[in-house]
């Protein structure tokens, strides 16, 4: 139970770090990954959204049907982890990858090993702990999980222009 809170609070602590400002982790998915500014606006927002509500459900053990969101939040982590040898091949390891906004400066290297170890509780969280197993948890695990997705669509909304920092002849 305390690994299943403690999980969760992670990931809601990585969320909540990428929003106070949002704006910086746009900055790294348009600087690294070369996606126009757009596109980084709506992926950081889904994406801390994502890592909200994971983390929300997560924490307080509601894992769904078939505990399918401990199997999306492993799933998410692969994403991640992809992400970051794909900048620390192409970037190097002296850069912040962004996983805890400016709040925690981390190297993709240190970041991959963190994710190494939450694979790890996440699975043992999936062999060990059932968490709620209510009928009306499992059908609202999809409904919570979409409205955390949104939230950060609604909280922080994308400009309608490009912002100052972004350089034009970027892509």
């Amino acid at each position: 139970i305390l690994l299943s809170v403690l999980t969760g609070a992670v990931f809601i602590y990585s969320a909540y770090t990428k929003v106070q400002p949002i704006q910086p982790f746009e900055y790294t998915m348009v600087e690294f990954i070369h996606i126009p500014w757009f596109i980084a606006a709506l992926a950081a927002r889904f994406f801390v959204g994502l890592e909200f509500g994971l983390g929300f459900l997560i924490a307080f053990h509601i894992y769904g049907k078939g505990k399918w969101v401990l199997n999306f939040a492993l799933l998410t982590l692969i994403i991640f982890s992809i992400y970051l040898i794909f900048l620390w091949m192409n970037v190097g390891n002296n850069v912040n990858c962004g996983c805890f906004g400016d709040a925690i400066w981390m190297t993709p290297s240190a970041s991959l090993i963190k994710n190494g170890i939450i694979l790890i509780i996440i699975y043992l969280i999936k062999k060990y702990n059932n968490g709620w197993n209510v009928s009306f948890l499992h059908k609202a695990t999809l409904t919570l999980l979409s409205v955390a997705v949104a939230l950060p669509f609604i909280l922080y909304s994308i400009p309608s222009q490009e912002p100052s920092w972004l350089r034009k002849d970027r892509y």
